[in-house]
């Protein structure tokens, strides 16, 4: 695992990679919003909830155009790395292969022109799982007898860094503690105010999971990231689940 994404937000047992997963939009900003008594929001512009509608409308004109290598990227990757090679695609090739360009062309007309957007390779994974899950799923996972708090199995025949599992746990732990919120929130436009309102129902699960005594800091686009880890991974396994017959 490179070294540059396991920086960021110490909590825990790991580290959440807020500066290389979360858009830089904190510039210039008031104090973050307090959500419960031990969950801060980042304040985030009104340019940059554009950038991540934008970003939204971008990967799924992406997974729309490619959605066979999307899956086939999602399944061979984490929160953190894509295997590129079990994948097929070179690492520098990921914009070109998914025709970033033309997507972004598409979306980006008119007053959106001038909107600086940046993305990273983890960063699209991690949108994509978003709209893979909203393809797929009509609502909220059940939460039946069968349902388990940590999705199993996440990493099978893999070998990989105990951060990975860490966020992996979290994210799963929150989905199940709040798998209708969630599932609202990625139903949300991003930065309306019913994502603002998921996030409110949300973070006392993201206190409870992360099972630590510090005041966390997160951004919506960084929560909204791991929802849909959390929610594609149930998805996913509950569909292999049933056509195991296990």
């Amino acid at each position: 695992m490179r070294a540059a994404i396991l920086g960021g937000l110490a909590i825990a047992a790991f580290a959440w990679p807020v500066s290389a997963l979360a858009q830089d939009d904190s510039g210039g900003l008031g104090p973050a919003t307090q959500v419960g008594s031990r969950f801060l929001l980042e304040p985030e512009t009104v340019e940059a909830q554009t950038a991540r509608y934008l970003q939204k409308r971008i990967v799924n004109c992406i997974y729309n155009r490619h959605e066979e290598a999307v899956e086939r990227l999602l399944t061979n990757s984490d929160f953190y790395q894509i295997d590129y090679g079990a994948v097929g695609i070179e690492p520098d090739a990921l914009f070109d292969d998914l025709e970033m360009s033309h997507c972004m062309g598409r979306v980006m007309q008119g007053r959106y022109r001038e909107l600086y957007i940046r993305f990273q390779n983890a960063t699209i994974r991690n949108l994509l799982a978003e709209e893979a899950y909203l393809a797929a799923a009509d609502g909220p996972p059940a939460m039946d007898d069968r349902a388990q708090r940590i999705v199993p199995p996440r990493f099978a025949g893999r070998n990989v860094h105990p951060q990975v599992i860490g966020m992996a746990d979290l994210c799963d732990c929150i989905v199940y503690a709040a798998p209708d919120a969630a599932d609202a929130m990625l139903r949300s436009r991003p930065g309306s105010d019913e994502e603002a309102e998921a996030v409110s129902l949300l973070a006392p699960q993201f206190v409870d999971c992360a099972n630590s005594e510090a005041q966390l800091r997160v951004s919506a686009s960084l929560l909204r990231q791991m929802i849909a880890d959390g929610l594609w991974a149930r998805s996913t396994n509950l569909v292999a689940f049933a056509e195991g017959g296990e």
